[in-house]
């Protein structure tokens, strides 16, 4: 009988036993074992199928060491007889069946097993390496969502989130605001008339100060001419007409006639008359031209004296007003 032997010099045709790789009833025909399993010993016993996410490399096989590996990331039922039988895991994708296969990259996944392609994951999210399910997508930090696998959507301005997954977005603190989609603390910068580090609680701008820009920068004095009697957000307000301030001015009644100027604190002044002087700033009136002097203009400026020999009398506001003097 082909594919079996005998034992000694046995003339019975049932000493005709199968040999290893074979299988059949002693004294009959041996067929050699499938593809994908193999017997070690002569005889009636059975074929044994290779374990999984093996393949045998000949036929008939007859040990176990002749079901071999399937290639990496690659896998197999039990008595698989062919290399194709190998298909890729999960997360691993190839060209074709029974090659190693290569895993799905960052922001993809791959839940079926064989040569299908990765897929990507949902907008605002990522995934790790070798991914086998939508649900390894998770939200990317500045991305919030109910769960992991869905879109995310951006943190909205205002708010941040620093760490990854399904989490809700953290508000800034106080005086701060961040754009879309931040993803830390530090993106949350004080915003216009309020100062302080980046990341933290920033505090109101004093009255009598302005900041028009956002960030750590300092709050500035209001310049000269000019006041503010709030805080936080907000811009110097003028003084009145013929009047002005000091850097830093919180009240309007900071705001005083300059010279040749007067009336009240904080309101608009008025220009001295012809024939009177104000050299001082503030509210105080203006004082007449003494004898012997003139002024024939307004606002700021001196008394003139009178040519020599001739005088005027106190106030006067014109050179006409000099006359000459006795003798």
């Amino acid at each position: 009988m082909e594919h079996s032997n005998s034992v000694g010099l046995s003339s019975s045709e049932t000493a005709c036993i199968c040999d290893a790789g074979h299988v059949g009833e002693d004294g009959g025909p041996c067929v050699a074992c499938a593809a994908g399993s193999y017997k070690v010993e002569n005889g009636t016993g059975v074929c044994v199928a290779c374990g999984a996410d093996t393949y045998t490399v000949a036929v008939p096989a007859t040990s176990a060491s002749m079901c071999v590996s399937c290639p990496a990331h690659t896998s197999s039922g039990e008595g698989r007889g062919y290399i194709t039988s190998c298909i890729c895991d999960g997360g691993y994708t190839a060209g074709s069946d029974g090659v190693e296969c290569t895993a799905c990259g960052v922001g993809t996944y791959k839940s079926e097993t064989g040569t299908g392609a990765c897929l990507v994951c949902p907008s605002g999210t990522n995934s790790s390496l070798a991914s086998t399910a939508v649900g390894n997508c998770s939200c990317i930090a500045g991305h919030t969502a109910e769960s992991d696998g869905v879109a995310c959507a951006a943190c909205e301005a205002g708010k941040y989130k620093s760490v990854t997954g399904a989490g809700a977005c953290s508000s800034c603190p106080a005086g701060t605001n961040s754009s879309a989609g931040s993803d830390g603390v530090y993106d949350c910068i004080c915003v216009a008339g309020y100062t302080g580090p980046d990341g933290a609680e920033c505090t109101a701008c004093d009255a009598g100060t302005f900041k028009e820009t956002t960030g750590a920068g300092a709050c500035s004095l209001c310049p000269v001419g000019t006041f503010r009697n709030s805080t936080g957000p907000g811009t110097c307000s003028a003084c009145p007409a013929w009047t002005s301030s000091g850097e830093g001015s919180e009240f309007f009644t900071d705001c005083i006639c300059v010279v040749g100027y007067t009336g009240p604190d904080g309101a608009e002044c008025t220009a001295c008359d012809a024939g009177t002087f104000k050299e001082t700033t503030g509210a105080g009136a203006c004082s007449l031209c003494p004898v012997g002097t003139f002024r024939n203009s307004t606002g700021p400026g001196t008394c003139s004296a009178c040519p020599a020999w001739t005088s005027s009398g106190e106030g006067s506001n014109v050179s006409t007003d000099c006359i000459c003097v006795a003798g």
